[in-house]
């Protein structure tokens, strides 16, 4: 059975416990479909004006190659393909896509695709007899051991650590909050070892002088990733607003360490002037207001909706707020998490709960997924001591209430909240570990030991700080106009559906200008010359902060 298969078949059993779900993914695949088989207007235009603005640079033909993902968001291609076009011609290396199948009904993508100078197209499904016989062998190996989802987690074949890969996109395949030893697990595994043995074979056959992608997760880039640093190929990220060139595992999210030192290099009016923006930001968060800094979040967490009753029960106890996570969306995002997802996490604090005589509350973003609240009510149960608060209940509110402490993985309320006054512990390596207005675990030992003895921790909170990681995070770590006018601009002017749609080819073109075409190429030129780890607003930059191999940042 192919993992297609087996996701048409998990899409169908949506229907019968989780409709919503069904019918979105439904909708969101007859799109799809129409999108990419249909060349719209924008689309059109977009391959006009790239055969005019592209033509020449890399070439057609070469023996060297550039491989790259395909796919039809737009917001991702427009700046992948100015890199791999600057590449391209330097390196005089053809750019190829790559795929799980030919795709050959997407057929306005391959037009678009072609505009930009891609050459050729790579399926990772198509594996030859010997690799089939490998990929088979692999997989009994392999699948014999899996007794427990550690197992799938640290699986590792020929050095390299596919297990997380084929974890994470298990969650995201099959909409599972968790991994579970079952046959859809075993089905992703054989498919996930053939996409390995494929790379393998041919990153060693052909000339491949660099690999691109715009995120390093899952199975269908990272363990193309993978090969390619055991293999010392370059690998690079590029993204509307930064770009990469990676060197090892979780490099897309990998800065946040540097965070401090990188702030402090600046001159004293660059940190002047950073965190009075900082400032100004996060004052219009608290009110409520849009910021293109959170442009992904539909509904404000700080906004009132005018019906404040109240949440927190009246007692001495110290109040706790577990805020949750997607459980599908890659969960490893930044590395070093210490539990194996969010599943396992928010069981673990179940657990606690019980053991401690504080009161307990969780609330999810004010807008959650379909399912999200059903996942949660299944793991706390019953009679659990934590109360599962409204979702549009402000962070205002609840700190009014006399909130004390707030647990999440990683997420933005990291640096909300102790802005705020209110301490807050993380699930290990997050963005704002490089600063001390949060609290950031090793390990879980470490972990329980703080949560089962909340009233002996005190952190003294310093604003200044949290400005500075304001800063750095929302802004000299991204550069505004690397392709688009405007990033901010272009976040606030079109929805999220029109981002990765081709309503973002429409506005790219009617901002388009030469000066600023030339500046996109210019600085990607530099970038891959100066060899450096990153691309951000004062250019070509390397870390400073040591990451140790095994054990991460927070060694």
């Amino acid at each position: 059975m192919s993992i297609n298969l087996v996701k048409k078949c998990s899409t169908c059993l949506l229907l019968f416990y989780k409709p919503q779900l069904f019918f979105i993914k439904i909708k969101n695949m007859l799109e799809r479909i129409s999108k990419e088989f249909f060349i719209d207007k924008n689309t059109l235009r977009m391959i006009r004006h790239n055969r005019d603005v592209w033509k020449g640079w890399a070439p057609q033909e070469s023996e060297k190659i550039i491989i790259t993902e395909f796919h039809n968001l737009a917001i991702i291609n427009v700046p992948t393909f100015y890199f791999l076009n600057v590449l391209g011609k330097k390196k005089g290396a053809r750019i190829v896509s790559f795929g799980r199948s030919h795709r050959r009904l997407a057929r306005a993508i391959h037009h678009l695709y072609r505009s930009w100078n891609v050459s050729g197209h790579i399926s990772t499904s198509n594996l030859s007899p010997a690799q089939k016989a490998r990929r088979d062998a692999l997989f009994l190996a392999v699948s014999k051991d899996l007794k427990t989802k550690e197992d799938v987690f640290n699986i590792q074949i020929d050095g390299l650590n596919i297990g997380i890969d084929i974890y994470e996109t298990y969650l995201r395949e099959y909409n599972k909050p968790t991994v579970e030893i079952d046959k859809k697990l075993f089905v992703l595994l054989r498919w996930s070892i053939g996409v390995l043995v494929f790379w393998q074979d041919y990153l060693t056959q052909h000339p491949v002088i660099a690999v691109a992608a715009s995120h390093d997760c899952y199975v269908d880039s990272n363990v193309l990733f993978k090969v390619a640093y055991q293999k010392k190929i370059p690998v690079y990220l590029p993204f509307f607003i930064k770009t990469e060139y990676a060197k090892r595992p979780f490099s897309k999210n990998s800065e946040c360490m540097n965070y401090k030192a990188w702030f402090e290099t600046l001159t004293e009016q660059e940190k002047k002037a950073g965190m009075a923006v900082a400032q100004e930001q996060l004052e219009k968060r608290f009110r409520g207001e849009w910021s293109a800094d959170t442009g992904y979040m539909k509904i404000s967490a700080f906004q009132s909706t005018g019906e404040e009753k109240p949440v927190l029960r009246k007692s001495a106890k110290i109040k706790v707020l577990i805020c949750s996570h997607c459980f599908y969306d890659n969960p490893h995002t930044y590395g070093g998490m210490i539990f194996i997802d969010f599943y396992e996490w928010l069981k673990f604090l179940s657990q606690i709960a019980r053991k401690t005589d504080y009161d307990w509350y969780l609330k999810t973003h004010a807008d959650p997924l379909p399912g999200t609240l059903e996942t949660i009510e299944g793991i706390l149960g019953k009679d659990s001591p934590i109360t599962v608060i409204a979702p549009r209940v402000t962070h205002h509110q609840l700190i009014k209430e006399g909130l004390n402490f707030v647990l999440t993985a990683y997420g933005s309320v990291g640096h909300e909240y102790p802005a705020l006054g209110v301490q807050v512990i993380n699930a290990g390596y997050n963005p704002h570990a490089s600063f001390d207005f949060t609290w950031t675990p090793k390990n879980i030992t470490e972990y329980e030991k703080w949560l089962m003895d909340l009233g002996s921790l005190k952190k003294t909170i310093k604003l200044e700080e949290i400005y500075q990681f304001y800063y750095m995070h929302f802004y000299f770590c991204r550069i505004d106009d690397l392709v688009f006018d405007s990033f901010r601009r272009l976040i606030g002017t079109l929805t999220m559906q029109q981002k990765i749609a081709s309503d973002l080819y429409d506005y790219f073109l009617k901002t388009w200008d030469p000066k600023r075409h030339q500046k996109s190429i210019e600085r990607f030129s530099d970038f891959i010359d100066s060899g450096k780890q990153h691309l951000y607003i004062k250019g070509p930059m390397d870390e400073l902060i040591p990451y140790v191999k095994g054990k991460g940042y927070l060694s």
